[in-house]
């Protein structure tokens, strides 16, 4: 028989034997998922990258239309904002009433430049409906002669 001494001496290498495949087990789970970990862009990553995106996309817009940067224009009488069509052109809007209705062009014609005057962008008129003199006032905004 073997004395106690002589077991304990015989558990030792098969207790460093598991004792080693468990740290070795371990380690390796901790470098793989670490690898994957910083191989994958994080959630605040992709945002910020989105966000970025997004900036540099507006900019440019402002550069090729540069009204873009002055609108909306929002006060008690008028509104003038945009929105992008389809094809990736602006179209400005105008909500007022009829009688403030040349107040509007007027303000709009101011926020255009010599390069790209606010006639040369498309308009869409929100108010619900344009009298006869109003669409003259437009046709002569059209023809940069407001």
């Amino acid at each position: 028989m073997m004395n106690r001494t002589q077991q304990k001496q015989s558990f030792n290498p098969l207790i460093i034997l598991i004792s080693i495949i468990v740290l070795g087990s371990v380690a390796i789970f901790l470098i793989i998922n670490f690898l994957s970990f910083t191989n994958e862009p994080s959630e605040k990553d992709l945002e910020a990258e989105a966000s970025n995106a997004s900036i540099e996309q507006g900019e440019k817009e402002r550069d090729k239309y540069p009204i873009l940067e002055k609108l909306p224009v929002q006060n008690a009488t008028y509104t003038i904002g945009y929105r992008l069509g389809d094809d990736g052109e602006p179209t400005i809007t105008i909500d007022t009433t009829e009688f403030y209705f040349e107040f509007a062009l007027k303000k709009l014609q101011s926020l255009g430049t010599a390069e790209h005057p606010a006639s040369s962008y498309r308009l869409e008129i929100i108010s619900p409906e344009i009298g006869e003199e109003e669409k003259l006032i437009l046709r002569k905004f059209s023809e940069h002669r407001l």
